[in-house]
């Protein structure tokens, strides 16, 4: 039974300190000029217009925008290569390591996308795949 609880409070102790890492992410941004529009319009309309509170609401929001998009390219990258392996005929979905970066028939497209696939969306600020930020990416 200890092992059980044991188990529990470590995966409650890694989720929080994932979410520690995003709120030390997006304070960095901030920090550095750069603001998701998108986030702090939510933040404002959550907010009802009121700046103090929807600075303090803008982290949640930026939080929920990087976790949204790693899980959306997560399913995106998901859904290629359940394609790729239709198309090949294979249910194996992780290629083998000599075939990777070699295009086979799909054009590469599979390949490009199993960074995706191995990304943690907790770690993703280290995949350079969330939405665009002011400042960022132009």
């Amino acid at each position: 039974m200890k092992s059980v609880l044991t188990k529990l409070r470590g995966k409650a102790a890694s989720i929080r300190l994932a979410e520690d890492r995003l709120i030390e992410l997006v304070l960095k941004e901030r920090s550095a000029g750069h603001i998701d529009e998108v986030a702090m319009t939510k933040a404002m309309m959550e907010a009802e217009g009121n700046k103090d509170t929807a600075n303090a609401l803008y982290v949640k929001h930026r939080i929920n925008r990087i976790k949204d998009t790693d899980f959306a390219n997560i399913a995106a990258a998901q859904e290629i290569l359940d394609a790729a392996n239709r198309h090949n005929g294979s249910s194996n979905s992780t290629p083998d390591k000599d075939d990777v970066g070699k295009g086979k028939k799909d054009g590469g497209i599979f390949w490009d996308f199993m960074a995706f696939k191995k990304c943690s969306p907790f770690y993703s600020h280290l995949c350079s795949v969330h939405p665009p930020v002011r400042g960022v990416n132009k």
